[in-house]
C-alpha cells in the first residue's frame, strides 16, 4: 500500500522545497495579512474595508500552502 508519505511525486515536491520557496509563502502570507488587518481599522465598516477583506481572504485562500 502506498502512502501520501512514499509517494515518488510527494518526494519529489519535498525535495523542491527550500529558502526560496519559503520567501515566496512569507511573501504571499504577509500580503494577505496586511491585507486583512487594513480591513480592521478604521475601513471595517465602508464599502473599500469590506473589498480589502475579500481580497485578503482571496490573497490567502490562493497561496499554495
Amino acid at each position: 500500500m502506498v502512502t501520501a508519505l512514499r509517494d515518488a511525486r510527494f518526494e519529489q515536491r519535498l525535495l523542491e522545497l527550500g529558502p526560496a520557496s519559503d520567501r515566496v509563502w512569507l511573501a504571499a502570507m504577509g500580503t494577505g495579512l496586511v491585507f486583512t488587518l487594513i480591513t480592521a481599522y478604521p475601513f471595517a465598516h465602508t464599502p473599500s474595508g469590506s473589498f480589502w477583506a475579500y481580497a485578503g481572504l482571496l490573497w490567502r485562500a490562493s497561496s499554495k500552502s
